[in-house]
């Protein structure tokens, strides 16, 4: 759970830290699934992981004691005497919530998103530190005029749209059993065909399982089915090796050791990268409750990899709330700490009538949808290159 001020031998490690062992069956293959075979679960971390110097350790220690009810020592005592600018913004905004009588929900779970070590862009600012990722506003321009044709074809009908598509997507496969290369955009014609199906057979999601799957095959087939999503309750491993050693740092026997169960969750081998949360409406309490505590998720899993001296790229997770969704961005800020925020200013919006999926194909969400598949494969490739060169410096 926490990051912030860990003892010099844990903490997000330096570009020399060993990653842990690859197996020996795995040493020596080169093959991208040997590659991806070689990302163990990691070794049981030590307590000593998450040791915590002062003045973390005395915060923390009184965040806890509130949380529980408890007296807290007087908070004059605490000073940020000696820490980075960054980290004094960040202890201070943890004081003035250990100084509210009565925390709200929200303001609890904003005083766990800055206890993990992340300043929340969408409740404070620093600077001009900033979560942007350009990329994901930029336009193609092939991709722009494939979906300008889709959209004269939706005009003729959804089913009409559909069989269009079937046509398209035969040519295109058998340009590839000729040996010519399929372009890129054709998963954008399975994407659409596949949205103007579910209008079609009027089977819009409702639940939070039937939103999730939703998604989930979205994302699959813009990435040709190459990126591997989990689904349906899976505990996220990294949340429960960081319950563990919260546990036996601040001996909270009460508390469960089990992780938390996830929506939406990438794996590069076994190596968990990147989550999703979702929502299935847009209840703006709930859905908020669910970023802070998906970019906390998040966080375990960015530590996890630091642990094994991998260093990941800006991590993308999708707000999801129902049918909606913007792309938020969590990176390195310094050392210890992490800052998250949103990526781009406009969201996904995926249709639920013909006339919503004629503005999806006028409009900004498929672009986006596109761009960010995009960075997802970076990031995918991004661990690959990295544990490649482990391996090859076994």
């Amino acid at each position: 759970m926490l990051c912030i001020g860990q003892s010099s031998s844990s903490g997000l490690p330096s570009k020399d830290t060993p990653m842990a062992e690859a197996s020996a069956s795995s040493v020596g293959q080169n093959t991208s699934s040997a590659e991806e075979s070689s990302i163990l679960v990691s070794p049981r971390e030590q307590p000593e992981d998450v040791a915590l110097k002062e003045p973390w350790k005395s915060l923390t220690q009184a965040a806890i004691n509130k949380i529980r009810g408890h007296s807290i020592n007087s908070l004059e005592n605490l000073s940020c005497e000696g820490l980075s600018g960054i980290e004094s913004h960040l202890f201070e905004r943890i004081l003035s919530y250990l100084a509210i009588d009565n925390l709200s929900p929200l303001e609890l779970k904003d005083l766990f998103v800055a206890l993990t070590g992340i300043i929340d862009l969408r409740v404070t600012t620093y600077k001009d530190l900033t979560s942007a990722v350009p990329a994901l506003e930029e336009k193609d321009p092939e991709l722009d005029q494939l979906l300008k044709q889709l959209s004269k074809f939706l005009r003729l009908g959804l089913r009409t749209l559909v069989l269009k598509c079937d046509v398209m997507l035969g040519g295109l496969a058998k340009k590839e059993l000729e040996g010519t290369d399929a372009p890129p955009q054709m998963a954008i014609i399975r994407l659409v065909r596949y949205l103007a199906s579910i209008i079609d057979e009027g089977s819009q999601p409702v639940s939070e399982s039937e939103v999730v799957a939703v998604w989930k095959e979205c994302l699959q087939i813009l990435s040709n089915g190459k990126l591997k999503f989990l689904s349906g309750g899976h505990v996220c491993r990294a949340t429960q090796t960081q319950k563990r050693l919260f546990i036996t740092q601040f001996k909270v026997h009460e508390e469960t050791k089990s992780g938390r169960k996830v929506d939406l969750l990438l794996r590069v081998g076994n190596l968990e990268v990147l989550n999703t949360e979702v929502k299935p409406n847009d209840d703006q309490s709930a859905g908020d409750k669910q970023y802070k505590k998906n970019i906390r998720i998040n966080h375990t899993t960015f530590q996890t990899a630091a642990r094994r001296g991998l260093e990941l790229p800006p991590m993308l997770p999708l707000d999801v709330r129902g049918l909606c969704a913007i792309v938020c961005c969590i990176k390195q800020a310094s050392d210890n700490i992490l800052v998250a925020g949103p990526a781009c200013s406009n969201l996904i919006v995926l249709p639920s009538s013909k006339e919503d999926l004629e503005k999806f194909l006028c409009g900004s969400s498929p672009q986006i949808f596109w761009q960010y598949v995009v960075c997802l494969f970076l990031l995918h490739s991004s661990v690959l290159s990295c544990v490649t060169t482990k391996l090859c410096l076994l």
